[in-house]
């Protein structure tokens, strides 16, 4: 947990969150900036893929530059709270609200990458010349689509401050979910593939 010094108070800690937000917000223009630069390059260079993957990697990136510079700035205004007892309760719950948001954010990232993935396998085995990567590389699309955000979530989990025995239904039902996508995607390409 980030917590600043108790020592800011009144206009000091009023500039010190302002130049956070500030920060926040030149972070995430410089991201945008960035990777709009690197779109351009990869498109003109006729790497579609590389083009489409910056383009859908922008706004799960920006919500993690928010989700930190937020979690800095909540970080320095948690003193402030006069209650006894209040300020610990808060900074676990700014603790557990960051885990659950990086969680998230990170599955979303994810399942974006596995929608690049799967296009890109689709696309090479277009280009295949026998029907063993045909059949194949559509399979191994569809299982980096499904599977990557449930392995995030499963990750994610053991980040989260949760009771044991919400842990191990939280894992064992990423598991199952795991299972049953694999089970549909190779479902759905033996359709495909008869």
């Amino acid at each position: 947990m980030f917590v600043l010094t108790e020592s800011l108070a009144g206009p000091q800690l009023t500039i010190a969150v302002g130049l956070a937000v500030a920060l926040i917000l030149v972070a995430h223009a410089m991201l945008r900036w960035w990777l709009r630069r690197r779109e351009r390059r990869a498109a003109s260079r006729g790497r579609w893929w590389l083009s489409r993957s910056l383009r859908d990697c922008v706004p799960p990136l920006a919500l993690l530059i928010w989700i930190h510079g937020l979690y800095v700035v909540f970080g320095m205004l948690l003193p402030l709270i006069p209650a006894d007892g209040a300020a610990g309760r808060g900074a676990a719950a700014l603790d557990w609200g960051y885990a659950l948001a990086l969680t998230g954010t990170f599955v979303w990232l994810l399942g974006r990458a596995g929608v690049i993935v799967e296009a890109l396998l689709m696309s090479v085995s277009r280009q295949a010349g026998n029907a063993w990567d045909g059949m194949m590389l559509p399979l191994a699309g569809k299982a980096a689509r499904r599977l990557l955000p449930l392995l995030a979530l499963g990750i994610g989990v053991s980040a989260l401050a949760v009771s044991p025995a919400l842990e191990q239904i939280l894992r064992n039902a990423t598991i199952a979910a795991l299972c049953r996508t694999a089970q549909r995607a190779l479902r759905e390409n033996g359709r495909l593939g008869s």
